[in-house]
């Protein structure tokens, strides 16, 4: 995935991390989350959820920062005119799996409200 491995330096100095713990977080060797901040590296998508993890941001948040993409619809017009922004059908596969992988952890986080709200109705009776 193309990404500015120059946002990902910025995120993480935001939050004053180094990218030792950057690496540690990201479950890497810091040489690997090295190259992959100076751009020597692609990033991998199964990397998004964990990067978004460690940042506190969603999913999108973190794609839309990293890669520059707009995903609000409100622009869609000008996105569509903006040259800058080109998004192929494997970028777009991409969104869409991971779309779907929010979804299905949303369904699961229900899932556990609603079993533990039963939990409680059980032990309060």
């Amino acid at each position: 995935m193309n990404f500015k491995s120059e946002n990902l330096r910025k995120l993480r100095n935001q939050i004053n991390y180094s990218q030792e713990f950057m690496a540690e977080l990201l479950e890497m060797e810091h040489s690997s989350y090295n190259r992959l901040e100076n751009g020597k590296q692609k990033l991998k998508m199964e990397d998004i959820p964990k990067i978004a993890k460690a940042l506190n941001k969603t999913h999108e948040e973190i794609l839309s920062e990293l890669t520059g993409w707009s995903l609000n619809n409100s622009n869609h017009d000008n996105a569509q005119n903006n040259q800058n922004l080109v998004i192929n059908m494997q970028d777009k596969d991409i969104l869409l799996s991971l779309l779907a992988e929010k979804d299905k952890l949303i369904n699961e986080k229900s899932l556990i409200i609603e079993l533990l709200q039963e939990k409680i109705r059980v032990l309060s009776k």
